[in-house]
């Protein structure tokens, strides 16, 4: 619903928006998760770093699409660190995208391929009858083909790291009420075959939810918002 980004056009990090929203801060009793997230995000307009819109004519068309597929596996562990149950997880997107921008005379299709590899080697789960909170460290590995220059690029071509820390707070005893926050802290090394570094960035998503039927069915909102803490 929510989304904060700099007027300046700046390169972008690795960070999925909004890939947790509602009970963000919330790790999964012990056991073994599979999940398939798909992704799609569509644009119609340029801009240029101050914000105006880039466009030779009034009426020229222009618009890119991204779409991937994500599956995920997450596994939370009995064992205890610091109080805290210990999980791992990784995703893998499968993604394509194309872009159509006629009055630039450019109309590219990107075919579908492995994107950036998301590993999360430490990911800890606190819970309290109230409240949960959630604490860890995860990176993106450039496994997504990318060169300096590529108009079919479909990774970003650098390591990430990205600590991270939120919670979820419930209302009720039952635990039906919930508001979370979560936020991450994004790093990042050079850019293949450059001197090009992504500058830091700090996220913030999470959401409110209202959860039925025992917790099996969810409804809610969730916001994502990020802020450039060094330039590029």
């Amino acid at each position: 619903l929510l989304r904060t980004v700099p007027a300046e056009a700046q390169l972008n990090g690795s960070h999925t928006p909004g890939d947790f929203g509602v009970q963000s801060g919330s790790q999964p009793q012990p056991g073994f998760y599979a999940a398939l997230f798909y992704l799609r995000y569509d644009a119609d307009t340029i801009k240029g770093r101050d914000g105006n819109i880039i466009r030779p004519s009034p009426r020229a068309p222009w618009s890119i699409a991204v779409a991937a597929a994500a599956p995920l596996a997450w596994y939370v562990s009995k064992s205890k660190i610091l109080g805290a149950n210990y999980g791992a997880m990784a995703v893998l997107p499968i993604a394509n995208a194309s872009i159509e921008a006629p009055a630039f005379s450019l109309s590219e299709t990107v075919d579908t391929s492995v994107s950036d590899l998301l590993v999360r080697p430490l990911d800890l789960g606190w819970h309290t009858a109230r409240a949960d909170v959630t604490a860890g460290f995860q990176l993106y590995a450039p496994t997504g083909r990318y060169e300096r220059g590529g108009s079919d690029n479909i990774g970003k071509g650098m390591w990430t790291y990205e600590p991270f820390v939120g919670t979820t707070v419930y209302f009720d005893d039952k635990r039906t009420v919930s508001v979370a926050a979560t936020a991450y802290w994004e790093l990042h090394g050079n850019k293949k075959d450059t001197d090009v570094k992504v500058g830091q960035i700090l996220l913030l998503q999470g959401g409110v939810a209202k959860s039925f039927l025992g917790g099996g069915l969810i409804t809610g909102a969730s916001y994502y918002a990020q802020w450039k803490l060094t330039e590029d």
